[in-house]
């Protein structure tokens, strides 16, 4: 029994202790910044970071040789100081990506406060821009991340460490507005170049973030119809000769639905359709691949689907893959379903 209150006691006593150290806490929390996005560029030496408090209107900048130094030096900026254990979002310059994101990725990783989850983007010009120009950022990148899986620091450094290259959604700062820019394409850690409207289709149809994307068609006699894409499903069939890889068949089976129409539809006019479905989205396939191959970069992760579709050579696909994919064969085919308009 005595045993018992003393452990009851302990609790207590060090309930109350808790309770205490959490006060100061709290007000320590009230006298700081609170942050949710952040921007990183190139400087002439090191790296500038910029990043806007909620609600104050105030910037806080430093520049340094490296990202943590410049985080510490924020964190001691402005009337409140900074926090960053709310930034779920960090976002990098165009002339930082073409020097490499790895410094960042590893201060990410390292930084307890700032988090390895922050979702990255890359900012064509400087990130700075967006962060200082753009009422309400947070709210606009998330509301272009609906649809998409953006990575987040530790899943880009995964990526890299596996593949060897990876996309990254893009913005562009436009009239104090932010709007998607396609995406960047790093490689070994550096920034290679960015999809076209094209490509930026094909890939979307490799992630698998099209579904519910909107394609416009227009069918002759009717006029312009509006699909809805509903499924989307690739399929790689790999070919070799001998031990060695030679090429490769991509198959993408696309459902779409009408979701819009000026007319009604005949069979000619669905027909019209499917033709055109399957023109459009096998364009923007061949154009990703095109572009992955250019860049010797597979960032849409051809290797992974084909060593799942040939499990008994997956280790013969990896030992190749590197030397054989800038020139592979690649043979690319849309096939595509379109049903009626709803009654």
């Amino acid at each position: 029994m005595r045993r018992v209150w003393a452990s009851a006691l302990c609790l207590c006593l060090l309930t109350g202790y808790s309770a205490r150290l959490q006060e100061p806490y709290r007000r320590q929390m009230d006298d700081l910044s609170l942050l949710r996005v952040a921007g990183v560029d190139a400087a002439a030496v090191g790296v500038e970071l910029t990043a806007a408090a909620d609600g104050a209107g105030e910037v806080l900048r430093a520049q340094k040789e490296t990202l943590a130094g410049a985080l510490r030096a924020t964190r001691e900026q402005g009337e409140r100081g900074a926090f960053y254990g709310h930034v779920d979002r960090l976002l990098l310059g165009e002339e930082l990506a073409g020097q490499g994101i790895a410094p960042v990725l590893d201060c990410l990783a390292r930084d307890a406060e700032l988090g390895a989850d922050c979702r990255l983007w890359v900012v064509r010009g400087a990130a700075a821009q967006a962060v200082e120009q753009v009422s309400g950022l947070p709210a606009r990148l998330e509301q272009l991340e609906r649809g998409r899986n953006v990575p987040g620091a530790v899943d880009a450094m995964g990526v890299l460490a596996r593949e060897g290259s990876l996309w990254l959604p893009a913005l562009a700062v436009e009239e104090g507005d932010v709007r998607s820019a396609g995406y960047a394409v790093v490689r070994k850690g550096l920034l290679v170049g960015y999809t076209d409207p094209e490509g930026t289709l094909g890939l979307e149809l490799f992630t698998g973030s099209a579904v519910g994307r909107v394609v416009e068609v227009t069918v002759p006699g009717v006029g312009a119809v509006s699909l809805s894409l509903q499924q989307v499903r690739i399929t790689c069939q790999p070919h070799f000769s001998a031990q060695t890889l030679t090429g490769l068949d991509v198959v993408c089976r696309i459902s779409a639905r009408v979701a819009q129409t000026a007319a009604a539809l005949d069979q000619e006019a669905m027909d019209w359709l499917v033709y055109e479905l399957e023109w459009q989205l096998g364009k923007g396939l061949v154009r990703v691949l095109e572009q992955a191959q250019h860049w010797d970069a597979d960032f849409v992760g051809l290797e992974g689907r084909v060593r799942a579709a040939q499990p008994s050579r997956a280790a013969l696909v990896t030992r190749q893959w590197a030397q054989v994919f800038r020139d592979l064969d690649i043979r690319v085919t849309a096939l595509g379903a379109v049903e009626p308009p709803s009654a």
